[in-house]
């Protein structure tokens, strides 16, 4: 190196120039990018310019994300004499690309576990994507369904247009609303659904579409309930709701995780592998006698007593080792002291390369009387 500018010397962390000059500029690059930067160097005798991303050195030993763009200078004859280099410091651009990755992991952990059907529709009524507990409950594909309104798959009458009135009224007062709902499965049988309607908003805060989660109503009997819950969510784990919200704006696709999750009417968490809170939905928090601050980064314990702790400590090492747990009738304490059970089900989640990372457990609370036995 022949010339460094300040705040090339800035961003590697040296004061002085006399530090790097005559010193080979590989010798910046961290050692994991030497190779490849050494590389792109030799390629610039064929191509002239080159650009790409690397790790640099800094004098503290640390590392930096960067982007360089080289380019080859000849001298009047046409020989190579010197190669100029402009970096830019990415560092930013590369931890908003990871907190990205992580609010679509929580995406699709909700998805992968809902144990719900999940709509969207925009400001007309029309649907914009469905999951596929809604398609199963139909009996139709996704493409006969993307773009209908209410009517195009309910004849119309009071159920259906009290549907319509909630409808408007989450559009026009921009709050969320909730009802009861009947209506036949492809297979003939008839089912009661609680359904959950709120506004989804772009980053103005500006309503754009409807959320719409509906989840199956408590039967009379408790073994009837927790035997439709059991094959539920079986079929819900199996099958991988899939790809609610998949818009090309991964931002808005953030913000929909966020307002279906916070708004379900049943408990969602994420935990660390050693059982700390990672996330937490109203529902769950509220059902524990807390707000959801107070309980990210505190130990999955803080919903069981000791005696409860037992059964859920081997669940998690269940979990561990790769397994998952399903319609697991689980016991909980409030905050007030107050014990009542839900009905769990969770898994392992895996990053990218496949390594555990954290466990995903939704709660569906039971009905009164079994919280009184």
């Amino acid at each position: 190196m022949i010339y460094v500018n300040a705040a090339m010397l800035g961003l590697h962390g040296f004061d002085d120039r006399q530090e790097v000059l005559g010193e080979p500029a590989v010798r910046l690059v961290a050692p994991v990018d030497r190779e490849r930067a050494q590389a792109d160097i030799v390629s610039l005798f064929e191509r002239g310019v080159a650009t790409g991303e690397y790790e640099i050195l800094r004098r503290d030993g640390s590392t930096r994300p960067v982007e360089t763009s080289v380019a080859m200078i000849r001298n009047a004859a046409g020989n190579a004499d010197q190669i100029v280099a402009i970096t830019r410091d990415i560092t930013e651009r590369k931890t908003a690309e990871r907190e990205l990755r992580e609010s679509k992991e929580l995406h699709e952990t909700f998805m992968s576990n809902a144990p719900a059907i999940v709509v969207v529709r925009d400001l007309d009524g029309r649907v914009v994507d469905a999951n596929e507990a809604l398609l199963d409950a139909l009996g139709k594909t996704k493409e006969a369904v993307l773009g209908t309104t209410i009517l195009d798959v309910f004849p119309r009458g009071d159920a259906t247009n009290r549907a319509l009135a909630h409808n408007r009224r989450v559009v026009y007062e921009d709050r969320p609303s909730t009802s009861q709902l009947k209506f036949s499965h492809t297979d003939g049988s008839i089912h009661h659904y609680t359904v959950t309607r709120f506004p989804l908003r772009n980053a103005d805060s500006v309503t754009v579409g409807v959320g719409v989660i509906a989840i199956r109503a408590a039967k009379d009997e408790l073994e009837q309930r927790v035997a439709d819950r059991t094959a539920e969510l079986k079929q819900l784990n199996e099958a991988l709701l899939c790809e609610v919200l998949e818009r090309k704006n991964a931002e808005f696709e953030t913000r929909v995780f966020k307002e279906i999750s916070d708004n379900a009417n049943y408990s969602l968490a994420i935990l660390n592998l050693d059982g700390t809170i990672r996330y937490t939905n109203r529902h769950a928090a509220e059902a524990h006698g807390y707000s959801v601050d107070e309980l990210v980064g505190k130990h999955v314990s803080v919903f069981h007593n000791e005696e409860q702790m037992d059964a859920v400590q081997q669940i998690i090492r269940h979990v561990q080792r790769g397994g998952e747990f399903g319609a697991a009738e689980i016991w909980h304490q409030h905050r007030d002291g107050t014990r009542f059970p839900m009905l769990m089900s969770g898994l392992l989640l895996r990053d990218e390369k496949g390594v555990p990372s954290s466990i995903a457990a939704t709660g569906i609370d039971l009905p009164e009387h079994k919280r009184i036995e």
